[in-house]
């Protein structure tokens, strides 16, 4: 129930814990971490370690529902996620080099998943896709999904790292 004790309980906890790891802490690990919030692996994880894609639903930057499983599908991809915009110029770091490398092989794509988090965003859909529509480059927009919805639980999967202690 939306107006449960419980429930504001809960929201006031998930509240606290952005706080405590907002913008300011996220400058400071780019900082501390050269130019990037967390050190990713530099190796591939074998297959059977690797944690399974949540299905995530949203909508493509000419407006229609997808999925990112749809996106996905055949393809060998790299799946960049930005929650904040802060995070677009690292994602060119990965970018890049793959679009450089695999570009004349169709079996290889890059997908961008972009969370606008906040219930008032949702809104304003046409203009968040418009905005991030001009941020890509036009032969990758049409890889592309836009969650309006929390990334927590992305966030956790893909290896970020756990919020500091309060």
């Amino acid at each position: 129930m939306l107006f449960s004790a419980q429930a504001r309980i809960d929201r006031r906890k998930r509240l606290q814990e952005e706080i405590t790891r907002g913008r300011f802490w996220e400058l400071n690990q780019i900082k501390d971490n050269g130019g990037k919030l967390f050190e990713c692996n530099q190796e591939l994880i074998p297959s059977k370690e690797a944690v399974a894609a949540p299905n995530l639903s949203g909508f493509s930057l000419s407006g229609e529902s997808t999925e990112l499983s749809k996106l996905l599908a055949g393809k060998t991809s790299l799946v960049t996620v930005c929650v904040r915009d802060i995070a677009r110029p690292m994602i060119a770091g990965w970018v890049d080099p793959v679009l450089q490398q695999y570009r004349d092989n169709p079996g290889v794509q890059v997908v961008h998943v972009s969370f606008v988090e906040g219930r008032i965003y949702s809104l304003f859909k046409g203009m968040f896709r418009k905005s991030l529509a001009r941020a890509l480059p036009e032969e990758q927009r049409g890889a592309a999904l836009v969650a309006f919805r929390d990334s927590e639980g992305v966030r956790g999967a893909g290896g970020a790292p756990p919020p500091p202690p309060p």
